[in-house]
């Protein structure tokens, strides 16, 4: 998990240069999980095809691969949800593949950046005061 969230982070703000147009499956989705694996085996070569097994990693920690890709929602039900563009609707949000907005042009630092300082802005000062040089 570590490593997943650690990849996660570093994608967000190492490959997304405009928020409003990032791939969102490979930025932070199935393409971390893979890449965090990838760091944890120490072993690119040998993880691009995975197959069902017990993989070694760093620290002797192991990792149990059960199933395969033409059976993946054996252990995991993918689409599990049905009429999920109504549960979309009602909290306010979009499907990841209809929610680009190419007018969005900042990176991640930078909209970070600016939403610090909207909170600083607004009245956040007292609490986290100290960090105004940032």
């Amino acid at each position: 998990m570590y490593l997943a969230l650690t990849q996660c982070l570093a994608r967000l703000v190492n490959l997304v240069d405009e928020i409003g147009s990032q791939y969102v499956p490979y930025v932070t989705g199935p393409g971390v999980t893979k890449s965090a694996m990838i760091l944890f085996m120490k072993d690119k070569d040998n993880f691009e095809k995975v197959t069902a097994g017990k993989y070694k990693g760093i620290d002797g920690r192991t990792v149990t691969v059960a199933g395969n890709r033409k059976n993946s929602n054996q252990w995991v039900q993918r689409e599990s949800i049905k009429n999920k563009n109504h549960e979309y609707t009602a909290m306010n949000m979009k499907h990841f593949s209809h929610s680009k907005d190419k007018n969005r042009k900042s990176s991640c630092y930078e909209y970070m950046y600016k939403q610090v300082m909207k909170h600083l802005d607004t009245g956040g000062a007292e609490s986290i005061g100290k960090y105004r040089a940032i």
